[in-house]
């Protein structure tokens, strides 16, 4: 910045307990002690620091003055960020133990923690609390010395976004109740104020809305050169941009990116005109009454109208004129246009006491010589002998200021991409959304800052509104235009069954209702497709699962495993009873026992899920009361299929190795 002055002659809620008990009920009972404890969070966080991003301030202190107060935020309220000026405060906050709430009565706090807070300028933010890293606050009764007083720190240069500005802090907070040991989470907004950027020249000031392309500016005089509706001054802007002005307080300007050199060229035209000198040039008039020898002159000066405005001199004596005699008078303010006398005498009185003074015009006979201020300059004039020069003098200020001013470029705005059919997403899905550009990033869900979300590539799992911010080194950001993801549901399937004994029938029962599907229906033990209408019955042994489909998105489909039908019975001949077979579970050794009304040829015979036999004993010959073992041991732990095979029939029992 220069600047040059001087003066001329011349011319800017997811708390939840048995479905019914939410955080809010803790926040706003008791009195609403705890409803402070939504505010003392409302600053947790705030500013950029475009010097020291990852810098870390000196620890906060909890101020003791407030440790007998009510919960709450102490001040309640932050002061007013100034744009562009450093930003430092201390906030303390005092946590509330318990609550109540009904029909449960007094809960305690076991602990709180800052989780994140979100919504600051791009770049980052500058906040800390008492206990960083961990920012957790342990208030547990049987805590002899709990940690309900603490404090955060916030610093940082609001500089980079539109000023003013207001924005919405997102303070996410972890409590732990006594009544559960689930986390509580909840999530307040609070509006933070920043005031635009102002800079102070030597001679302007302006006003910046932001760093960064394109920002606007407004300039405007320092106070002491302002006008006030006073005539005289001149202002003349030229502002680097292409743009100028010639008022006291142009309109706002544009600037892109680039540096700029705005400048101020002002006059100040209010102090009027001065006679700056008088010489007597002249005289025409003698001492003594023969008409020989110098005058003894003195002079005096009147308006128009004959008031005294300078006085009678001291008289010269014998002046000798010419050569001029300089009067020294200077600095006597006079109107434009108006009329001024300058009277020249030959002091006789001090020589003749009885005499006269004789006048220095027209031989003694005349005195005064007019003239009329016409503008500023140095004129003659003459009466009858008598010649005086003067000079008006009209005093200007000029005043010339000049800044130079940077503005910063915005980075490429990003587009949003995936390479994913977007239309047959379904829940349960992840959609990786790319950013098309090279720089630093933050993503956005229907508006909030998503944590942690900085890199150029998003994995979104719900539906919404996406976008995402360009950020590069000067910390200018672009946003992205809306990019929508609608999560199609998948069906939610409920089955239930009917055991025949020899068959069993499935139905499903598939919501939202109203929409095709299509049903599958599965053995997982051969592996082959047994149905596609709903409901199903069957009568063989297997594992099955279900797989419903909508018609219109196939891609959304939910799948069900149903579990294991055996049947009671193949045949109607079996004659085998009393059978029974222990321990089930075991740890794969297993009795049988069964009565046998006649003799006959029994196989046992063990598979697994997938239909392969992995166990077989015959007995020959059997009757009567019969207990054999089974040993199966080191198989894998789940469930098998026994079964008792006869002349006569089948039977099936499920058995689990554990």
């Amino acid at each position: 910045m220069y600047c040059f002055f001087g003066f001329s002659k011349k011319n800017n809620s997811l708390l939840y307990l048995n479905k019914s008990f939410n955080i809010n009920n803790l926040f706003f009972s008791k009195m609403k002690r705890s409803l402070y404890f939504i505010y003392l969070l409302l600053g947790l966080g705030l500013l950029l620091n475009c010097t020291a991003l990852n810098a870390q301030a000196p620890a906060c202190i909890p101020d003791v003055a407030f440790a007998g107060n009510a919960p709450g935020l102490y001040p309640d309220s932050l002061p007013i960020a100034i744009g562009c000026q450093f930003y430092d405060v201390d906030v303390t906050f005092k946590l509330p133990r318990d609550t109540v709430i009904s029909p449960v009565g007094t809960v305690n706090f076991l602990s709180f923690e800052i989780d994140t807070i979100t919504g600051f300028p791009p770049g980052g933010m500058q906040w800390q609390s008492n206990k960083y890293p961990s920012n957790f606050y342990d208030v547990n009764p049987n805590n002899p010395n709990p940690d309900t007083l603490g404090c955060v720190r916030i610093w940082g240069t609001p500089v980079q976004l539109n000023v003013p500005d207001t924005f919405k802090l997102v303070i996410r907070v972890i409590a732990i109740v006594d009544i559960t040991s689930q986390p509580q989470i909840t999530t307040f907004v609070r509006d933070l104020i920043v005031t635009p950027c102002v800079f102070q020249g030597a001679c302007y000031s302006y006003t910046q809305s932001q760093v960064c392309e394109p920002a606007q500016f407004v300039f405007q005089p320092s106070a002491n050169l302002q006008s006030n509706g006073q005539p005289g001054f001149t202002y003349s802007w030229t502002f680097g941009n292409g743009q100028t002005s010639t008022q006291q307080f142009p309109s706002s300007q544009t600037f892109n990116n680039g540096t700029y050199m705005p400048k101020l060229d002002m006059t100040i035209d209010t102090l009027g005109y001065f006679i700056d000198n008088i010489t007597i040039n002249t005289v025409d008039c003698t001492e003594t009454v023969f008409g020989t020898g110098a005058p003894d002159v003195y002079w005096i000066l009147k308006d128009g109208i004959g008031n005294t405005i300078i006085p009678a001199s001291a008289p010269i004596s014998d002046a000798t004129i010419p050569p001029v005699v300089n009067t020294n008078i200077s600095g006597v303010p006079v109107t434009m246009g108006s009329t001024y006398n300058f009277e020249v005498w030959d002091d006789d009185q001090n020589d003749i006491p009885s005499s006269a003074d004789d006048g220095c015009a027209n031989d003694g006979d005349d005195a005064t010589v007019s003239f009329m201020i016409t503008g500023a300059g140095t004129f003659t004039v003459t009466n009858q002998g008598l010649s005086i020069t003067y000079t008006v003098v009209h005093p200007i200020g000029s005043l010339t200021c000049q800044d130079t001013i940077h503005v910063s470029p915005l980075p490429p705005k990003p587009g949003i991409i995936t390479n994913i059919d977007t239309a047959k997403i379904c829940v349960g899905d992840v959609v990786s959304l790319f950013a098309n550009t090279q720089s630093n990033f933050q993503w956005f869900l229907d508006g909030d800052t998503i944590p942690n979300a900085i890199g150029p590539i998003y994995d979104a799992t719900v539906s919404g509104v996406y976008t995402v911010q360009a950020i590069n080194n000067d910390l200018c950001y672009q946003l992205s235009d809306p990019f929508v993801l609608n999560f199609n549901p998948k069906p939610v399937v409920n089955v239930t069954n009917q055991n025949n004994g020899t068959s069993i029938t499935y139905t499903a029962n598939v919501t939202p209702a109203g929409v095709p599907y299509y049903y599958q229906w599965k053995n997982l033990i051969t592996g082959g497709v047994i149905g596609t209408t709903n409901p199903l019955t069957v009568s063989s042994y297997g594992n099955y699962q279900l797989n419903v489909i909508y018609q219109s998105i196939p891609q959304c489909s939910t799948s069900v495993n149903i579990g294991i039908f055996i049947p009671t019975s193949v045949s109607d001949g079996f004659t085998l009873t009393d059978i029974h077979v222990f321990p089930n579970p075991s740890s794969g050794i297993f009795t049988v026992t069964m009565f046998s009304p006649n003799s006959q040829e029994v196989t046992f015979s063990v598979k697994d899920l997938l239909g392969r036999e992995i166990y077989q004993k015959h007995l020959s010959g059997i009757y009567g009361e019969v207990q054999e073992e089974i040993h199966i041991e080191g198989l894998a732990k789940g469930v098998y299929l026994f079964t008792i095979d006869t002349p006569s029939g089948s039977r099936n029992e499920k058995i689990v190795i554990e």
